[in-house]
């Protein structure tokens, strides 16, 4: 779909809540790919005339949890999964996706690979990120995942590989043999995140964590003009331009029209316009861009939130994939797609700005995304190991199992009515997806599928930064209010001993290592250290205990990466977890208090031994596996080793 004059309506949803051109519209083509085309024996699909080599197909969805699977299988409600061998994996320390993800793609504890987290400090600063990346002092881009995943490992070997969003890879892998579209951890189209923005023609300031306002202004011939502020480049702050308009067809619905340049799309009232590619310009530069608009309201002015403007794929600013030209190859060859990081809109919902219908038409279309790209690089041919990764899900199943859980804090008994069942149609849509490849698959072929996590129960949330603040450890600027600013902005750094940010991670303000550090390395520090986790232990909520344990930093996080760390990570009691807010960087007001939010990042400080993974495979997997096993086992199936930090075992 190239950017000319163009206009679509917005997406639709069938009686079940799924777009309409679903897992249906891609049924047809299980004979196409049926007809593509040592230890690398088969275990699925038919069997047609000679013996092709076999190939490898590694699905991962995210939010896949052992526990979900084994009740709906028990009910008849995943019969391609249940055809599986199946079994739970212990995930990463700490518990989050973008971590167990890291180590599903290098077989490495989280020190080894350097993604420590979904919230991560960056060494010598008081800088927070939510990216894999960092920009180093020449300017250059790199990924924080240091160590090589095994798709790369596979193609200098001479396996042809072909990775849709590839997790932790930006920038994108190179491969000597394949292509590789980056996936988690790729910066949106102004170089963060993500942020949803909401428009309209009053209010002011960000709607909520997570997203910001931007004011609609009265333009002519009835069109509102809105500006989108942009990344700042060569000293210039970038923006886009866009207008907003009602359109009333007589004897049709009311719409909400969206134009950029020459380029428009459609959503009537509650609906999910297709993507609007917008330009990001200013100073000589340009930035092209992508996203979707969710019309709010129509009358008396229109009220719109917009996605996070992902990169757009026919022109990134920095590539997207390896070969560059891949990403937009995608994007002619089945359509514009999702770029920027998932788990955005979501804060919009738990804001209240978001319907619980549109919540679930984003998630539904981002999978309908991804299959039909999956299926149609599958069915292309050209590779011998492909690897799809689903992070839609994760998001959508961590919400609508809260909120449609009696016994939470977050539970909403109108939602649970209307959307009780959300889970287990996830499930099934995504059960229905794996028939498809099953089917298209060659007799020699391998199917893995893997879920990096299972969900856990939050009932109650801890907030470390607040209990620094009671201890006296960590002192906020004049005028700051608790549960204020995220990422740290509101902390008195040459009054603070100790802060937290991410899942549990509690740093000291150590002299020499943070840039305004007031505790002095040695016998200073570990007598800190030992009376913060000794008070920290006897932590207690109404009789019953908070924290389960309390891991030095130096020992949980031994490798390459361990100067990004905290000093003590806190592993919370089953049912605890870290309040979003203070994983950001905020300071909550209240130390212990009732998990209400619906949205929660990836990561909740709690038990990994609480939230294990699962893998899915067409032959008999080893009953006792983690998420570190699964590139020792692909490379196995090609007959190769894996790499020295790799410390997983083959699951085969």
């Amino acid at each position: 779909m190239k950017h000319g004059l163009h206009r679509v309506a917005g997406t639709r949803l069938d009686s079940d809540g799924f777009p309409g051109s679903g897992i249906l519209a891609i049924v047809g083509l299980a004979a196409v790919l049926a007809g593509c085309g040592g230890k690398r024996d088969g275990g699925a699909g038919q069997a047609s005339g000679p013996v092709d080599p076999p190939r490898l197909v590694v699905l991962g969805f995210e939010g896949l949890d052992p526990e979900v699977l084994d009740d709906l299988a028990s009910r008849g409600r995943t019969p391609n999964l249940s055809r599986l061998s199946r079994a739970p994996v212990s995930t990463t320390v700490p518990s989050d996706p973008r971590t167990a993800w890291a180590s599903f793609a290098t077989g490495a504890a989280p020190a080894a690979h350097g993604i420590l987290g979904d919230v991560m400090r960056l060494p010598s600063t008081y800088e927070l990120t939510r990216l894999t990346l960092a920009v180093g002092s020449d300017g250059k881009t790199r990924n924080l995942r240091t160590a090589e995943p095994f798709w790369v490992t596979a193609s200098r070997a001479g396996v042809r590989v072909r990775v849709i969003r590839a997790p932790c890879s930006f920038p994108p892998d190179e491969v000597e043999r394949g292509e590789v579209l980056s996936g988690s951890g790729t910066p949106d189209a102004e170089d963060g995140a993500g942020s949803y923005i909401l428009v309209g023609a009053g209010g002011d300031g960000p709607p909520a964590p997570g997203g910001r306002f931007v004011r609609a202004r009265p333009g002519v011939d009835g069109a509102w003009a809105v500006t989108l502020p942009g990344l700042e480049a060569g000293g210039t702050r970038l923006a886009a331009e866009i207008t907003l308009r009602i359109e009333r067809p007589e004897g049709g619905k009311p719409a909400l029209i969206a134009a950029s340049g020459r380029h428009e799309v459609a959503a009537e009232q509650g609906q999910w316009s297709d993507w609007l590619a917008i330009s990001y310009e200013g100073g000589g530069r340009k930035v092209r861009a992508i996203t979707r608009v969710l019309a709010l309201a129509l009358d008396p002015s229109p009220e719109a939130l917009l996605s996070d403007p992902g990169v757009d794929p026919y022109a990134p600013i920095a590539p997207l994939s390896h070969p560059p030209y891949y990403s937009g190859f995608l994007a002619d060859r089945y359509g514009l797609y999702r770029t920027a990081p998932s788990a955005v809109e979501e804060r919009a919902f738990d804001a209240g700005l978001m319907p619980a219908a549109a919540l679930l038409r984003q998630t539904y279309s981002g999978i309908e995304e991804q299959e039909r790209i999956t299926i149609g690089e599958m069915g292309r041919g050209g590779w011998d190991l492909l690897i799809s990764i689903f992070d839609e899900p994760g998001p959508a199943l961590r919400i609508f199992s809260r909120v449609s859980d009696p016994a939470s804090p977050a539970f909403d008994r109108d939602l649970e009515s209307a959307y009780g069942d959300t889970v287990e149609k996830v499930y099934a849509r995504l059960d229905a997806f794996v028939g498809e490849v099953m089917k298209g698959m060659r007799a020699s072929d391998r199917l893995l599928v893997v879920g990096e996590r299972g969900l856990r129960s939050v009932r109650r949330e801890f907030n470390p930064a607040a209990w620094l603040v009671k201890a006296g450890h960590l002192k906020l600027v004049r005028g700051a209010r608790a549960g204020g600013r995220e990422g740290l902005a509101d902390v008195d750094w040459a009054s603070t001993r100790a802060y937290a940010a991410g899942a549990g991670g509690l740093y000291l303000n150590l002299r020499g290592r943070e840039p305004g550090g007031t505790v002095e390395p040695g016998a200073e520090a570990d007598a800190l250290l030992e009376s913060i986790r000794a008070a920290l232990a006897s932590l207690g909520d109404g009789g019953r205990p908070v924290v389960g344990e309390i891991l030095a930093g130096e020992e949980a996080f031994r490798g390459p990466a361990a100067d990004r760390a905290p000093d003590l990570l806190v592993v919370l009691e089953p049912g605890y977890g870290i309040g979003p807010a203070g994983q950001l960087g905020a300071v909550p007001a209240r130390i212990l208090a009732d998990s209400s939010d619906a949205w929660i990042p990836g990561a909740d400080g709690g038990d990994p031994a609480d939230a294990h993974g699962v893998v899915l495979s067409t032959v008999a997997v080893r009953p006792d596996g983690s998420i570190l096993d699964v590139a020792p086992t692909v490379l196995g199936f090609f007959g190769l080793k894996p790499t020295p930090v790799c410390t997983g075992r083959d699951l085969w």
